[in-house]
């Protein structure tokens, strides 16, 4: 009994900050939680409720970034069991909750119940089946199922979600068809498993746990993936395994979750890229297969590249892509809460109107950003070196360049940055979990007649601080060392 008695308080006795932090969380989120019943996407919005609850949210974002200093210090001190309880406990309290301003999971629930019957969901868009002429379908629809057949977001337009989504997407609907609750158990699966791989790369990193907090406390990670439901973090166990196995110099293994990562969403097909690059800057004797020339395990790595893409992209092709596909809509056409892109289209937009092309200026402002993100990830690769510590920050600065200049920035988006971020502290990313917040004052904006002064002005204060804090950041936290080293070299130079 005395035993148990020590064990507890051992549990409980830790970093005061930290513990009234990881309380107030959960007190934010279970208003939040409460909160949610007004504020569905097809419901009657309840302004004063959703203001309340973007300032609960940004609240949630402050109290974060105190927790998060905490562990920069080193001052952090609670027990593992209740950094963990209090993640879980957040999670679990999302699980009841409706669904935010959100009905973007109303396709993840369609394209579940497609899949899981065996039925391409690439061919049709979800209108056809609610027309007099609507495929045949292998399975009867619930009342349940033509409900959320009738909420799905654009419906004109098929399927964007790869292949490896459509599996998760899939089991959802094996656990609880057509119910949120299976995607959020397929999505705390998940979640446990980048959680497992983080506490490994933090091994590797020889850096302490308590850095699990950045990513397992985190609002934007809550709310965004398991209260709105998105499934942006069915991506992280594939991007930090291929993180981990580059560090362990299994290239070939990375090479696959690479691949798989890039069957849930596109992007992170760039990390082939870092997989080459380490590939050609690995000597022989320190790769997993000793025997191999850099050029065999370079051919190896993309032959297995193009024979799992081309797998993958298999149901896509048989589709037959054209204007109706959500590939080709979304990479012609869709543009929101963008701030370096807003930038660019506008003054290519003003620039074109002198000689009538005004149209093209979206298309222009993609290839403009397309360039700039070249130019940033040669600079990367530059600069990198193999070692564990240059591989995450790699990976972080090319994925943070890559939501900085999307031409889309939702909140939810911003969460590909945060498992990074617990590996590797840069501040000014942590901004956008207090700010991104903002977004959802556009929904306020259109429903009392204000959405210009969103466009005006609101955009700007999500994105304007981050940049400011990414220049000060970059002044006085790199160049500052590099130049003192430089002069130290100087003055040993001219001494010998």
């Amino acid at each position: 009994m005395k035993r148990h008695l020590e064990n507890i308080r051992r549990i409980a006795k830790g970093d005061g900050v930290l513990t009234a932090c990881g309380a107030l969380l959960l007190l934010i989120f279970g208003i939040i939680a409460w909160l949610s019943a007004g504020l569905e996407k097809y419901g009657n919005l309840e302004t004063d409720r959703l203001l309340t609850f973007i300032g609960l949210y940004m609240g949630a974002g402050a109290v974060f970034i105190v927790a998060v200093n905490r562990v920069v210090k080193g001052a952090a001190r609670i027990h593992l069991a209740v950094l963990m309880g209090v993640g879980v406990v957040m999670r679990l309290t999302m699980f009841p909750s409706t669904p935010i301003i959100e009905n973007d999971y109303y396709r993840y629930l369609w394209d579940g119940a497609l899949s899981a019957h065996g039925q391409n969901p690439y061919v049709h868009a979800p209108s056809a089946y609610m027309s007099a002429t609507s495929p045949n379908l292998s399975f009867e629809v619930t009342p349940e199922g033509r409900r959320t057949l009738t909420k799905i977001n654009f419906p004109e337009v098929r399927t964007i979600y790869p292949p490896v989504a459509q599996g998760a997407f899939a089991l959802a609907y094996m656990l609880y068809p057509f119910d949120v609750v299976g995607l959020r158990m397929v999505y705390l699966l998940f979640d446990l498993i980048t959680l497992v791989l983080l506490w490994r790369l933090l091994g590797a990193l020889k850096r302490q746990s308590m850095w699990l907090l950045v990513y397992w406390w985190n609002p934007l990670v809550v709310k965004e993936l398991f209260n709105s439901v998105h499934m942006d973090g069915l991506i992280f166990p594939f991007m930090l395994g291929a993180l981990l196995l580059l560090i362990q110099k299994r290239s070939l293994f990375a090479t696959v979750c690479v691949v798989c990562a890039a069957g849930v969403k596109l992007w992170p097909i760039l990390g082939l890229v870092f997989v080459m690059a380490h590939i050609l800057r690995t000597p022989s004797s320190q790769r997993m297969h000793t025997s191999w020339s850099r050029m065999g395990t370079l051919v190896a790595s993309l032959g297995i590249a193009l024979g799992i893409l081309a797998l993958l992209a298999l149901p896509v092709f048989i589709s037959r892509p054209d204007d109706t596909s959500g590939f080709v809509t979304y990479t012609l056409h869709w543009r929101n809460n963008d701030g370096v892109f807003r930038l660019v289209f506008h003054g290519l937009k003003w620039v074109l109107h002198l000689s009538g092309q005004s149209d093209r200026a979206y298309r222009y402002a993609r290839y403009a950003t397309g360039v700039l993100y070249v130019g940033l990830l040669l600079l990367i690769l530059r600069q990198w070196k193999n070692d564990a510590g240059h591989t995450v920050m790699a990976f972080l600065l090319a994925i943070g360049g890559l939501f900085i200049l999307s031409p889309t920035q939702f909140p939810w988006y911003a969460t590909w940055l945060i498992p990074l971020l617990a590996l590797h502290h840069w501040f000014p990313f942590h901004l956008y979990t207090l700010l991104l917040p903002l977004y959802y004052l556009q929904h306020w904006c259109a429903k009392t007649g204000h959405l210009p002064w969103f466009e005006g002005a609101v955009v700007w204060l999500e994105h304007v601080p981050v940049w400011v804090a990414l220049v000060l950041w970059h002044r006085y936290q790199v160049d500052a060392p590099s130049r003192i080293l430089i002069f130290r070299k100087l003055l040993n130079a001219t001494r010998t």
